[in-house]
């Protein structure tokens, strides 16, 4: 059963991608944090308790990631990244058997704190039963992170 909102959203742009299939839009939070125990964070969706791991015979492929929060205090790089482990929340668990998405441990995107939105546009592909998460590079800056994707 369908139920139309009038004036409820038919899509999600972010970056310039424009997401169209929002039953199916899997969108989680993840944060890092400014203090020495905080730079790992594994990916949850909202209400999460734990980290998410890609559901069996699946693969996630995030599309795009907005990185907010303490962007506007100054420059700082993350890395996108899946692992066999959940990290935790804003942690500095390590993350076993990380395979990044550019391949540099901490140095895949960087943002900017003269622009207002940080937006990336991806398409990094996590396998069933993989943890994704971010590291952020610079824990002089925590990031709040919003990542947006597709299982298939």
């Amino acid at each position: 059963m369908s139920v139309l909102i009038p004036g409820a959203r038919s899509v999600i742009q972010v970056g310039g991608r424009v997401f169209t299939d929002l039953n199916n839009l899997l969108i989680f939070r993840a944060r890092t944090s400014t203090t020495a125990t905080g730079a790992n964070c594994t990916m949850r969706v909202a209400n999460g308790t734990a980290g998410y791991a890609v559901t069996t015979g699946k693969t996630l492929t995030i599309r795009a990631i907005k990185a907010v929060g303490d962007v506007a205090s100054a420059f700082t790089y993350f890395s996108l990244l899946y692992s066999d482990n959940d990290m935790g929340f804003a942690t500095n668990n390590a993350a076993t058997n990380a395979v990044h998405a550019y391949g540099a441990s901490s140095e895949s995107f960087g943002t900017n704190p003269t622009l207002e939105n940080n937006t990336f546009n991806t398409n990094f592909a996590i396998p069933a039963a993989k943890y994704p998460g971010v590291i952020d590079g610079n824990t002089s800056a925590g990031l709040g992170y919003e990542i947006y994707g597709y299982e298939a």
